[in-house]
């Protein structure tokens, strides 16, 4: 189970691609880094990583429990129907736990810090709130009634928590093709932004 903490794992990879980041962006000749930004940044990344410490192992734990007892289809983990229903699943409950977490405040008091950041760029995907976990698990939890296996789920969220982590960077710009299908550096830079046109 010490695999769901993905943030824990990731860790060097995460190291390593802000040490790029960083030495691409001066090299081109943009400071888009500042040093008490990106201690903050880390700083609320390791209070993530308490936090996912004492709460994935339970939260984790109820999902298998009620996909053994109380799933209400069967899904083999080897289907590939399972995997792209499921990778599906994940993103759609990933999208209305974000989307709820910036229309409800007491959600929003737990997402808000990730969008304090003064600055944009990787160190910002590892400003999170230690809070926001308490209540971002209950929006998976109807992928285990539906019958996701857990091995599904765990892989695709780390998968999930992967993909947004590369989001959070101004060194890419526009991708022709994937614009405006999936997330990108250039459309999250705009969820991100506080420019009055884009509120």
């Amino acid at each position: 189970m010490g695999e769901y903490n993905i943030n824990g794992l990731a860790i060097p990879m995460f190291l390593l691609f802000m040490g790029i980041e960083y030495t691409f962006l001066r090299l081109s000749g943009r400071n888009l880094h500042r040093y008490n930004d990106n201690v903050t940044s880390l700083s609320m990344g390791l209070c993530l990583l308490v936090s996912d410490a004492l709460l994935k192992a339970y939260t984790f734990a109820v999902f298998i429990y009620i996909w053994e007892n109380h799933r209400l289809m069967e899904f083999g983990s080897s289907e590939p129907i399972t995997w792209i229903v499921f990778f599906i699943g994940i993103d759609f409950c990933y999208y209305w736990f974000h989307r709820l977490a910036h229309e409800i405040n007491f959600l929003w008091g737990a997402h808000v810090g990730h969008h304090q950041s003064e600055e944009y760029n990787l160190t910002t995907a590892l400003r999170q709130s230690a809070f926001q976990y308490a209540f971002s698990w209950l929006f998976y939890l109807p992928l285990a009634l539906f019958g996701c296996p857990p091995e599904v789920f765990l892989l695709q969220f780390v998968v999930l928590k992967l993909y947004q982590f590369w989001l959070h960077t101004q060194a890419i710009n526009k991708i022709p093709l994937l614009e405006g299908i999936f997330s990108t550096p250039s459309s999250h830079r705009v969820h991100h932004a506080k420019n009055p046109i884009y509120i």
